[in-house]
């Protein structure tokens, strides 16, 4: 004889029903109250009102760097960020941050390891996939989180308000849509933005070091690999000068690559190179398309963005000289005094020395991006890649001989 649910007695079968049926209502409730959680909209008045009035104040909480400023500011955006299913690197003291549990970060074509350095188990081994488990932020205007898919991305704030119309509207034009996808152009893609209030936050895949540690730092690198990320960082000045884009902070630490190649480790040449990307535009300009080259001119020091009306970059002497210049002249200059000004770089190739050092000439006779590209593309492509495989001469500030 079978004994089905109809077989059991009336009160049996009432408890059974009200168990099914309270756990029914409990697991909705569960997965109610998870639910709500994750998409409960977040009260964005309330969080504008407790975040920086402007973006220099964001930068720099107070007069000082302040890392307890800095993390109120990222803690109040945690909510809006978990939102967008965004978990925030954990801070670790010392503007450190690390990767959730310490965990290795997801291949996102956007950051490598050279194989001279490889999976060393040893954290403090710089160049290593462990190092890159951790990170130091040099302001508060960018923090690290990681995707629901496990990528990571940094992200920071583009727009307050009226303050950063123009840095968005140049992200919009070369960051993102067709223009994003030419070869030429190596400015940062922006992958999406997360619009609040007056507020602009925007995505960017997470990068390697920055051009600043190309010499004179622990990456090894040789005189063809330090050139190569030259002609890459030409070419993307040239193009954004060709879409009347000025750049205005041309310095090599907005110049980022997704790996140094180290060739003087190994003593080959390499067989592949990093790529090149610009980031930072908050004190661009870009002109109208239509506008002659002539009248794409500036008057003063950059401004605005972040660092306000402080600016502290070495800038041409004509920024100074109170008269209408080229803020195309401007980046030349000041990509080229990264090499022969603040540090004293010198390839020890003297053809390429030559150009190098006109980057920093006087107005007139100072290439644009598009003629020094052509010129050391020129120079360049007669010289076997065996003979660029030797160290370069580097006089560090502070440590002349």
């Amino acid at each position: 004889m079978s004994l089905g649910f109809g077989s059991f007695p009336v009160q049996v079968k009432s408890l059974v029903v009200i168990s099914v049926a309270t756990t029914v209502v409990l697991l909705s409730a569960i997965s109610y109250s998870r639910l709500k959680w994750l998409k409960a909209p977040v009260n964005t008045k309330r969080l504008r009102a407790k975040l920086p009035k402007n973006l220099a104040s964001w930068r720099i909480p107070g007069e000082d760097i302040d890392d307890a400023g800095s993390e109120a500011i990222w803690k109040t955006l945690d909510p809006l960020l978990r939102q967008h299913e965004l978990e925030q690197w954990e801070y670790g003291g010392c503007s450190i941050l690390s990767s959730p549990g310490g965990s290795l970060r997801m291949p996102n074509g956007y950051v490598h390891v050279a194989p001279s350095r490889a999976l060393a188990d040893d954290v403090s081994d710089v160049g290593t996939a462990l190092d890159l488990t951790g990170t130091q932020y040099m302001n508060a205007t960018f923090r690290i989180a990681r995707m629901k898919n496990g990528h990571d991305v940094t992200v920071r704030p583009i727009r307050l308000g009226a303050e950063g119309v123009e840095h968005l509207k140049i992200l919009k034009k070369i960051a993102t849509g067709p223009l994003a996808l030419l070869s030429n152009n190596h400015a940062l893609p922006m992958f999406d933005t997360i619009n609040f209030e007056d507020v602009t936050l925007g995505l960017f895949p997470l990068t390697g070091n920055d051009m600043g540690r190309a010499f004179g730092f622990w990456p090894k690198n040789s005189v063809g690999d330090v050139v190569d990320m030259i002609l890459q960082a030409l070419e993307g000045l040239a193009f954004l000068h060709e879409h009347k884009i000025a750049h205005r902070d041309a310095d090599r630490s907005n110049f980022v690559v997704d790996y140094h190649p180290e060739s003087l480790r190994t003593m080959t040449v390499a067989t592949s190179r990093p790529r090149v990307h610009i980031i930072d535009f908050e004190v661009s300009v870009m002109f109208p398309e239509d506008l002659p080259l002539e009248d794409c001119v500036c008057v003063g020091v950059p401004v605005g963005g972040s660092i306000g009306d402080k600016w502290r970059r070495p800038a041409p002497p004509e920024v100074s000289s109170g008269q209408p210049y080229s803020a195309f002249k401007q980046d030349v200059w000041q990509f080229g005094y990264c090499f022969t000004g603040s540090y004293t770089y010198r390839t020890t190739i003297p053809a390429i020395d030559n150009i190098l050092i006109s980057l920093v000439d006087d107005p007139v006779q100072r290439p644009s991006a598009t003629e020094a590209l052509n010129m050391l593309r020129s120079v360049i492509g007669k010289i076997p890649p065996n003979d660029m495989l030797i160290p370069p001469y580097v006089i560090i500030p502070g440590q002349e001989e």
